[in-house]
């Protein structure tokens, strides 16, 4: 909505001026935009933290803390809730990390990639999927799920690496919602990308 106010004082601005400083008016329109983006979206530093006892390593923004018990109680259910979130102030922006007892095979992780796509979609029939595949991190294979989900208020977006450590599953994940997607995408998949296990 801020966005689009910009935008109509820009027009009407534009068009208080006569019609032969119509170039000028067009650099100044550019000009505000670009501020008023660069304030928006100010620029997100990640710096490596050690999770897990330090079997974790992983980049994450600065300013990020642990999630409150409460927040974390209100926002994930008892049955899947995260060992450890880091959020921003309102919790809007989370990177989760679950170390479950869920024994897992490392070398047939990719063998489950079609069963959590079939347990995502199950949950969610609406769900938007984006990717769902194995790559490799640090010559570990991750399965990769980047997905929309619908939301109370609102969509969210969900990027996971599941991998395995000490033999269960480690599930790493981001979530925003949709609005903040074009903030966060490419940093959070920076984040997920910097994962290193050491077992």
């Amino acid at each position: 909505m801020k966005y689009y106010i910009v935008l109509v004082l820009i027009f009407f601005v534009s068009c208080s001026k006569k019609a032969e400083k119509k170039d000028i008016i067009e650099e100044e329109k550019i000009e505000e935009v670009v501020i008023y983006k660069e304030k928006v979206l100010p620029s997100i530093v990640l710096e490596k933290r050690q999770l897990l006892g330090g079997k974790l390593s992983v980049d994450l923004p600065k300013g990020f803390d642990l999630m409150s018990k409460e927040m974390l109680a209100s926002k994930y259910p008892a049955n899947n809730r995260p060992t450890l979130v880091y959020t921003n102030e309102n919790g809007s922006v989370n990177f989760g990390f679950n170390h479950t007892q869920n024994k897992l095979p490392k070398n047939r992780l990719k063998d489950y990639l079609p069963a959590f796509v079939k347990q995502f979609g199950g949950i969610y029939p609406s769900i938007e999927w984006f990717d769902k595949k194995v790559k490799k991190l640090d010559n570990r294979d991750f399965i990769v799920l980047e997905f929309i989900t619908p939301a109370i208020d609102s969509k969210i977006y969900n990027l996971m690496h599941i991998t395995v450590l000490d033999g269960k599953m480690l599930m790493c994940t981001f979530n925003c919602t949709e609005s903040q997607k074009a903030e966060w995408e490419t940093k959070a998949k920076e984040s997920l990308n910097s994962i290193v296990i050491k077992e």
